[in-house]
């Protein structure tokens, strides 16, 4: 049986080169503590199963797809991965598709690096670490399909009284 075939939904799809695996599990279990469910291949494919088919079928059961992009570039299946998940978010107005920088990657990021369809993504930047708190909350909200909003709080202004009708009389 599938994870189709499971009727299993997953918040997102993890997309990724071999060669980022610790990495990305390591994302995938700070997901997991916030309360989100990620499709980890290492966690989700079942032995003896075709992983091409289980592959598809999770992806199809996500409703968000990360694509990670480490030193060494995203991986041969994971262009697979992103052309399915290209085509479903050109179908589907509402399937997100979000690139994951992470470390190692050179500052500043070179986009024109990447297919064409994905340089007009936005990306979540774990550059500085995977300990990162600031880009785990924007990949949660990335995921949730939220926005970060700003990195320091706005200060409330003592000038604007919020309630018009009670601003103070004048002679």
């Amino acid at each position: 049986m599938t994870v189709a075939a499971q009727a299993v939904s997953f918040d997102v799809f993890l997309s990724y080169s071999s060669r980022d695996a610790a990495a990305v599990g390591r994302i995938a279990e700070l997901l997991a503590h916030d309360g989100l469910e990620p499709w980890f291949d290492r966690w989700c494919l079942t032995p003896g199963r075709p992983w091409q088919e289980e592959l598809a079928a999770g992806l199809e059961a996500s409703s968000t797809c990360a694509v990670f992009v480490g030193p060494g570039d995203v991986g041969d299946w994971s262009r697979e991965e992103v052309a399915v998940a290209l085509d479903r978010a050109a179908k589907q107005r509402d399937f997100r598709l979000f690139l994951v920088l992470l470390p190692g990657l050179p500052d500043p990021f070179e986009v024109g690096s990447l297919t064409p369809f994905l340089s007009t993504r936005t990306w979540v930047d774990f550059r500085r670490g995977l300990d990162d708190s600031r880009a785990l909350q924007a990949l949660v909200n990335a995921v949730k399909g939220v926005p970060l909003g700003p990195e320091v709080p706005l200060r409330a202004r003592d000038d604007v009284c919020p309630y018009r009708g009670l601003q103070a009389f004048d002679e």
